[in-house]
């Protein structure tokens, strides 16, 4: 079974996201601290930059979650069916290859016509070599397809 997974330079994210966590926890621990002391922030001196540590990491944070949600997405097929789960809808589909009547392969998505419904696969996210991978299957699938057709 091969397998494309949507990637980008995951230990490089990883870096930067625990970065900017140990800046939200710093941020966050001095806030408290200014708090804690008796007197509220002194907007004349450094007090305020440890509120705008914790917005900022708090936005940071949001970001790295999405982007470790989006590292779920892949596409992968055998000779019996095609598997994808992709960004744009985040739903796991399953597609027997048998139930696959057309293929049009296009620049950015792959629309796969079945029986009753048509699925488009959005390949946009894919790196260069993975969208190359991606589309001289779904290409061959296509001319396999036709085949069929033209056989009944």
């Amino acid at each position: 079974m091969e397998r494309v997974v949507v990637s980008n330079n995951k230990n490089f994210v990883k870096l930067i996201f625990g970065f900017v966590f140990l800046c939200f926890v710093f941020g966050f621990a001095t806030s408290l601290f200014i708090l804690v002391r008796g007197a509220g922030p002194n907007v004349k001196e450094e007090d305020w930059f440890f509120l705008t540590a914790i917005f900022q990491g708090a936005m940071a944070i949001l970001f790295g979650i999405l982007f470790f949600k989006r590292e779920r997405c892949f596409v992968e097929w055998d000779s019996t069916t095609v598997r994808f789960y992709m960004p744009d809808d985040y739903r796991r589909e399953t597609i027997p290859v048998a139930d696959i009547r057309a293929v049009a392969v296009h620049e950015h998505k792959v629309e796969l016509t079945l029986a009753n419904a048509v699925r488009v696969i959005n390949v946009a996210d894919l790196k260069p070599e993975q969208l190359q991978r991606v589309k001289h299957y779904f290409e061959e699938l296509g001319r396999q397809c036709k085949k069929v057709e033209s056989a009944n």
